[in-house]
């Protein structure tokens, strides 16, 4: 048998730890069971050891060879191993050991003698209550017993024992008893705080740790002495005259602030902290014992007290716990408590401005900082080097927050008093600080808000009274100035997220309550000593407010529309009618304003609400009558001309461009409508019908604007389109206005919008074409540029030379892109008359001619594709109405046929329908609104001036350029049948007619577009015989062309020729002449038609000339033919000879001018398609007169040897099959 003793003979419970029992033999026959005897044999074997009696029980021995060792641990709320806790819990048995143990518990500071404080906390608690109570006269224990419940306090609110808190409480609320505690505890408080004067570098550490403990433990004790308090009240609840808790509390309280005003280096700054971090936690606990108003001025002086930069963050944080504590809720605690609490605010927003934060001690800052650079994993210099406000600040904005939050409670009484006060401390100084505050700061919107919770809470009184404190009238513009800018900002570009639509919507409705308050002080104080920049800033404000995509309610889907409307209503409407009432409030200082807020009313007139546009229209007619009134003379003002009518300015030149010029912006950007432009055309036309001195001029200047809008309206809609042709048809429309108009700047605007889409779309020629339109505007000198003629690309340039030479060279450099060498030599003539007669600039002349060098020998040498012209017409009223029933020529992309160009055009428009044939299209086609395209390829034809060539042996290279370009009249024939009654034949050449439609566009292609508007057709009929006139015609060309051709290059390709000759020889391909004769060469056809005999005899004169050139071209092909061909060559020979026999027999012999040239071969660049040869030589028609093919002379013929001997030419060019395209290259002219 073992056994052990829980209870040790002090009292105490077994140890923890480990034990050795002493181990006992039991003789049953002399061991009595029921005995409790063996209690007085040892248990333990270090008791047998040192026990010198050896108590002796019948049947038990120690059995020496055995041994029994136990562990034991004790848990339990009653039993203690610790005997200092035990005598304290026994004080009263044990009063000569009192000290000792009040001593003991004071430093037990061993884990375990922690652990079984909080396990005795109520026992222990209640014994040092009853040691406070036991002596009422003397304070002998006072402090130690003091001592003792702090580091109770302080071991609770340790976290390792923080779930001993809510028995702590507990205990405070239902056990604890001690009603005259209070006195006591008080006394203590008062003495211990008290010693803070007392504090010395010498002796700090002594009585300031003490103070410290006791600020950290302040919420516990204050809570003993307020529960003790009450419980005495509730004993004795008649008033006692004699009782002086109200005084020794404000006592304690005065110690505080006392303290607290200290401002000694380094000392108490640790227990000061402590204080303004714990006393907030103890206002509700004193509230219940102590008058809250009065506590209210000692919160105050406390707060006042304290040196200024002296623990600055921990006191705006005790700021904030006062904010939120009960005694706020209390208008006339709140009364004296705002003052102090606005006046911090205002002088830590004044003074910590960014980067300006200088704590006194530095220590927390610099723990700070340390503690950001270790999380961000960089130094402290680095994070450092980061200016933003200091955390002071941000409490500073938390704390207004959660005033103005409370302030909008019900439940907390009248607040008007405190909004005045805040207001007057802090709006201005807020909205200092919001200035000032970069607006990536992450309080920036938390700062806003307050400062529109601000305006919120203000009423009409609270602004009057604000404005009225101000001292002059010049402090009111400051402020009128800082809050239009900082509202201007936050609608223009809003601190909240965007899909903050609650808050953005709340700050839209506060700002416009705010500029009425505005409006009203602006209207008193700034108009009869008018202020300029009070009225423009309020202009610009108010405009930006209602401009504000957060307000364009047409934008959002209609549950958020209604919504927004049903809680604020239309707030663009309410404010277009307050600046409305605003401007005619004006009077003579209209003036003033024009034209510089033209574009804010045209701004604010383009939202679409009818009733605000109907308002604001009439505003521009006000403009209009302001500068038509105004003096001519700037140092006379508006009324002057009252006086002397002659000095009115009778125009509004300014407001005109300035309208013309917003309204663009404005449209393009998006804004207007068709609506607007009809309300705007109607409300300014009836206005100015009813002026009458303005009538004329402002009818004309309405349909200008008019017209104005439709062009930006349908310039807008294409672009939306993303088709580039058509937003540069609307372009060149615009163009055409701005010119029209003399706004230059606009024009060039368009011109250098028309460039970059030509760029884009690689239409190089175009594009050169756009820029020489820029430079005609300027001239060759050194006179200095204006900003109308600028524009955004030279910026460098300053004078009309400098621009101009710069336009020269992008123009010369996109028409060598286009391959139009020969407009680029144009340009460079021109900048190498300016290098040469007045600059003298010869390194750059030099370089010049260098390069038109070049173009010269691109011209001759470069293969280059003629471009085809197409016409167009779109029929229908579903195009746009720049489209509608209009016809259009267009000059076709490099190497583009008709096939390509009908899949390119009808890409552009794929709802509409192609129409196959040429007749023009009927009033259901017109009328209709669909979409119909009729496209057809056309022929270009050279003008007059091209003549110059005439008889001169130009190559085909330079000619074929002239065919093809600066073109602005067209062709195309239309074959059609119609029966002629005074014959009878079946053959259908007498039968067929052609319809010949010339079209003539409004300006030469290639230009500014690829294509132009058609403005004059006329159509009119070619007879059967006029038609086999100009057959016969095209076919004598081409065999001059092929016999030009031979003779400068022998190595010609011959299947051309082929083709050609074997269609006109070969009766059985294409019917001879043959069918002429049958048809034209009869006797009935003479006799029936005596008015065509000398067409009769040039059409024979014709086929006549057609021998001499065919024996040519059946020369060149035996000469060309390989061996593949020589049957064919056969067959060309015998039918040659049978036509040559019958055409001479008939219509006599004819000699040819032209030659095959054997001794010289000129090489030049051709290319002669698959089905005929062009034709180049353009003569007038000479009806009844003999027209020959000219050749060129022997001595023309040595000239252009010699000339062409200083050029090398190369061989051949590629052969480049057209169909039904005609090229040639070189030719004599008749």
């Amino acid at each position: 048998m073992s056994y052990v003793k829980l209870m040790q003979e002090n009292g105490t419970t077994l140890k923890d730890g480990k034990h050795n029992l002493v181990v006992y033999k039991i003789d049953y026959k002399k061991f009595d069971e029921s005995s409790l005897d063996y209690y007085k044999l040892p248990s333990v074997i270090g008791e047998v050891e040192n026990s010198k009696e050896k108590p002796q029980v019948p049947g038990l021995t120690v059995s020496s060879k055995d041994a029994f060792t136990i562990e034991s641990n004790i848990c339990s709320t009653k039993l203690t191993q610790n005997v200092n806790l035990l005598g304290l819990l026994n004080w009263a048995s044990h009063k000569e050991t009192l000290t000792e143990s009040l001593l003991a518990l004071k430093n037990m500071e061993r884990e375990k003698e922690k652990e079984e404080i909080v396990i005795f906390l109520q026992d222990i608690l209640d014994a040092l209550f009853n040691i406070l109570m036991d002596n009422p006269k003397t304070d002998t224990y006072d402090t130690l017993v003091f001592e003792c419940l702090l580091n109770i306090i302080s071991l609770v609110n340790d976290w390792k024992y923080q779930h001993f808190e809510p028995v702590l409480d507990m205990y405070i609320k239902e056990s604890f008893s001690a009603t005259l505690a209070y006195k006591k505890l008080i006394s203590v408080l008062k003495s211990v705080i008290g010693r803070a004067s007392d504090v010395t570098s010498g002796n700090s550490k002594e009585y300031s740790d003490l103070i410290f403990r006791t600020m950290k433990c302040l919420q516990y004790v204050i809570r003993f002495v307020s529960r003790s308090r009450i419980l005495y009240n509730a004993l004795y609840p008649e008033d006692d005259p004699d009782d002086d808790f109200e005084e020794s509390l404000r006592d304690l309280l005065q110690n505080i602030i006392y303290m607290m005003s200290s401002n000694k280096d380094g000392l108490l700054l640790r227990e000061q902290g402590a204080c303004l971090k714990y006393l907030p936690s103890t206002i509700p606990n004193i509230l219940m014992i102590f008058d809250h108003k009065e506590l209210s001025t000692i919160l105050y002086d406390m707060l006042n007290n304290i040196p200024q930069g002296r623990l600055t963050k921990q006191k705006m944080m005790t700021v904030n716990e006062i904010v939120h504590s009960k005694l706020f809720l209390y208008p006339e605690c709140r009364k004296i408590l705002l003052p102090i609490i606005t006046h911090q605010v205002k002088v830590l927003f004044e003074t910590k401005e960014e980067g300006a934060l200088v704590r006194a001690d530095g220590r927390r800052q610099n723990r700070s900082v340390a503690k950001v650079a270790q999380l961000l994993g960089t130094t402290e210099t680095f994070v450092n080097q980061h200016k933003g406000y200091p955390e002071e600040v941000e409490l500073c904005i938390k704390i207004m927050s959660d005033i103005m939050e409370l302030l909008f409670r019900k439940d907390v009484g009248p607040t008007y008093n405190d909004l005045n006060e805040i207001i007057h401390a802090n709006l201005r100084t807020i909205i200092q600080s919001h200035i000032k505050m970069e607006r990536e700061n992450p309080h920036a919107s938390n700062l806003v808000a307050v400062m529109i919770d601000l305006f919120r809470q203000m009423t009409n009184e609270h602004y009057t009274k604000y404005i009225s404190a101000f001292k002059t009238n010049f402090d009111i513009l400051d402020f009128l100035m800082e809050i239009l800018v900082v509202f201007k900002e936050l609608v223009s570009d809003s601190v909240f997220p965007k899909d903050w639509c609650d808050m953005i919507m709340l700050q839209n409705s506060v700002i416009l309550k705010s500029l009425r308050y505005f409006s009203q002080t602006i209207r008193d104080c700034f108009f009869q000593k008018f202020e300029h920049d009070a009225w423009n800033n309020f202009f610009h404000c108010a405009i930006a407010f209602m401009t504000q995509d957060a307000l364009q309610l047409e934008n959002f889907s209609y549950n958020k529309r209604m919504r927004i409307i049903n809680q604020y209503k239309d707030m663009r409407r309410e404010t277009g009618f307050e600046i409305r009432s605003m401007w005619f409030t004006l009077g003579q200082n209209k003036v003033q304003f024009v034209p510089s807020l033209v574009g804010l009313i045209l701004e604010m007139t383009l939202i679409p609400e009818t009733e605000l546009r109907k308002a604001t229209i009439p505003i521009f007619f006000d403009m209009m009558q302001c500068e038509f009134y105004s003096s001519r003379f700037e140092v006379e003002s508006y009324g002057d001309t009252k006086r002397d009518s002659s000095h009115i300015k009778a125009n509004f030149n300014d407001f005109e461009n300035e309208m013309i010029v917003k309204l663009d912006v404005l449209f393009e950007g998006g804004k207007g409508d068709y609506e607007y432009k009809k309300l705007f055309h109607d409300i300014m036309l009836e206005l100015c019908a009813k002026h009458t001195t303005m009538h004329e001029e402002g009818t004309k200047f309405v349909k200008i604007v008019s017209r104005l809008m439709e062009s930006l309206l349908e310039y807008r809609s294409i672009i939306i389109d993303e088709n580039k042709e058509n937003t540069m048809s609307c372009t060149v429309n615009l163009l055409d206005f701005y010119s029209e108009i003399n706004k230059k700047e606009m024009y060039i605007r368009y011109l250098n919008k028309l460039f970059d889409l030509h760029l884009e779309c690689e239409n190089f020629t175009e594009a050169a074409y756009t820029l020489e339109l820029h430079a005609k505007l300027l001239h060759w000198s050194d006179e200095l540029l204006s900003p109308l003629l600028k524009g955004d690309k030279y910026d460098k340039a300053r004078t009309h030379r400098e621009l101009k030479e710069a336009l020269y060279y992008t123009i010369i450099e996109n028409y060598s892109k286009g391959k139009m060498w020969e407009c680029a030599i144009k340009k460079c003539q021109e900048l190498a008359q300016q290098y040469e007669q007045e600059t003298f600039d010869y390194e750059r002349l030099s370089d010049l001619h260098h390069r038109m060098a070049l173009f010269y020998e691109d011209i001759m040498k470069k293969a280059r594709a003629e471009p085809e012209y197409f016409r167009v017409g779109y029929y229908g009223r579903g195009f746009p109405r720049f489209l509608q029933n209009k016809v259009f020529i267009y000059r076709g992309k490099e190497y583009e046929r008709l096939a390509d160009f009908n899949v390119r055009i009808l890409n552009e428009f794929p709802k509409a329908e192609l129409l196959n044939k040429l007749t023009p299209p009927g009033e259901e086609i017109t009328g209709s609104d669909k979409q119909y395209i009729q496209i057809n390829k056309v022929d270009p034809v050279m003008d007059e001036k091209s003549q110059r060539f005439s008889g001169k042996p130009i190559s085909n290279q330079i000619v074929k350029y002239y065919r093809v370009n600066d073109i602005k009249k067209f062709s195309f024939s239309r074959p059609f049948t119609r029966k002629d009654t005074l014959i009878e034949t079946t053959n259908e050449f007498a039968h067929l007619w052609l319809e010949r439609t010339e079209l003539t566009t409004t300006y030469s292609l290639p230009g500014i577009l690829r294509w132009f508007p058609v403005e004059h057709i006329q159509v009119h009929e070619i007879s059967p015989l006029r038609n086999a006139i100009e057959t016969i015609e095209r076919t004598n060309k081409t065999l001059t062309n092929y016999i030009s051709v031979f003779n400068k290059d022998k190595n010609m390709p011959i299947n051309p020729l082929s083709l050609t000759l074997n269609g006109i020889l070969d009766a059985a391909v294409m019917g001879g002449i043959k069918n002429y004769e049958e048809v034209f060469f009869t006797g009935e056809y003479e006799s029936t038609h005596s008015e065509d005999k000398m067409l009769i005899e040039r059409l024979k004169d014709l086929i006549a000339d057609q021998i001499p050139l065919l024996d040519l071209c059946v020369q060149i092909h035996k000469q060309r033919a390989p061996d593949n061909l020589q049957p064919l060559q056969k067959r060309l020979e015998e039918c040659f000879a049978l036509m040559k026999a019958d055409v001479e027999e008939k219509y006599g012999k004819r000699d040819c001018d032209i030659k095959i040239e054997n001794e010289v071969q000129m090489r030049r660049h051709y290319s002669i398609t698959s089905d005929r040869l062009s034709d180049i030589t353009i003569t007038p028609d000479n009806v009844g007169g003999r027209s020959r093919v000219s050749s060129l002379t022997r001595s023309q013929v040595a000239s252009l040897k010699n000339f062409t001997a200083n050029f090398n030419f190369a061989a051949s060019s590629p052969l480049v099959n057209r169909k039904g395209q005609e090229h040639s290259r070189n030719t004599s002219f008749a």
